[in-house]
C-alpha cells in the first residue's frame, strides 16, 4: 500500500515512546536497528521527517526561506522513501530518514534545535492520542498531564498486545479511539474548547489515521 512505509515508521514511534516509559519491548528485531532499542537522537529525528513541514514551520517559527528548504527535503525524502518501502529493508529506510533529518537540522538556527529537542516528545505523544499538533502551543499541558497521557498509551499498548494476532486488525480502530477519548478526559474544559475551535479551523478533529496500531508490530 502506498502508506505502508509510513505506518510503519509511526508504528516504531509508539514503541520507542513506551520503551522510554520502561515497559518491555516486544520480541524481535525494533525498526530502529537490529538488536537494539532506537536510541533519543534516532527518536528526535524520526519526528523530525515526520512532522509536515507547515507544522514545523508554526512550532519553531521557521523563515520563509526555511520553510522552503524544508519542504524541498520533505519532497525529497518521500521520493526516496518509496522505493525503501518495496525493499523492505529498514536499513534502508533508516538511512533515508537519518539523512533527511540531518539535512533538516542543518536549515534550522541552534536556537531552533534546542527548541525542538524540548518539543519532540510531546509532538509524537499529540500523534499517538490523535491530537493535532499544531495545537501543542495553545493547549498548554501540564507535566501532570503528559503524564497521564503516557499512562493512557502504555495501557493501549497493553492492551493491543493481550488481542490475539489475528484480531488485531479488526479492534485497531475501537483501540485507536479508545485512546483518543481517554486523551481528551485528561484536557480541562478550556481545554477541550481549545482543541474544538482548533480542529474547526482545521478541517475537523479526529485521531491521527497514519497511527495504524496494526502497525505497531506487536507480534
Amino acid at each position: 500500500m502506498k502508506r505502508l512505509w509510513w505506518q510503519t515508521i509511526c508504528g516504531s514511534l509508539l514503541l520507542t515512546l513506551v520503551a522510554s516509559a520502561s515497559l518491555a519491548q516486544p520480541p524481535g528485531p525494533p525498526p530502529g536497528g537490529p538488536g537494539g532499542r532506537m536510541n533519543p537522537q534516532m527518536m528526535m529525528k524520526m519526528g523530525l521527517v515526520m512532522t509536515p513541514p507547515a507544522q514545523l514551520r508554526q512550532l519553531l517559527r521557521l523563515t520563509t526561506e526555511q520553510f522552503d528548504k524544508v519542504k524541498a527535503i520533505n519532497q525529497n525524502f518521500r521520493s526516496q522513501m518509496q522505493s525503501a518501502r518495496q525493499s523492505g529493508d529498514f536499513s534502508q529506510i533508516r538511512s533515508t530518514m537519518s539523512n533527511a533529518a540531518d539535512d533538516i537540522q542543518a536549515v534550522l538556527t541552534p536556537a531552533q534545535l534546542k527548541e525542538w529537542q524540548k518539543l519532540a516528545p510531546q509532538v509524537q505523544l499529540f500523534r499517538i492520542v490523535g491530537f493535532p499538533i499544531g495545537a501543542i502551543g495553545a493547549l498548554k499541558l501540564t507535566k501532570d498531564q503528559l503524564v497521564k497521557l503516557r499512562g493512557i498509551v502504555q495501557d493501549a499498548m497493553q492492551q493491543f498486545r493481550s488481542i490475539p494476532p489475528n484480531q488485531r486488525r479488526t479492534q485497531m480502530s475501537a483501540v485507536r479511539k479508545q485512546v483518543h477519548t481517554k486523551a481528551l478526559e485528561v484536557l480541562t474544559a478550556e481545554q477541550r474548547q481549545i482543541l474544538a475551535k482548533y480542529a474547526k479551523q482545521n478541517g475537523g478533529a479526529r485521531p491521527n489515521r497514519r497511527m495504524r496500531m496494526h502497525r505497531m508490530r506487536m507480534q
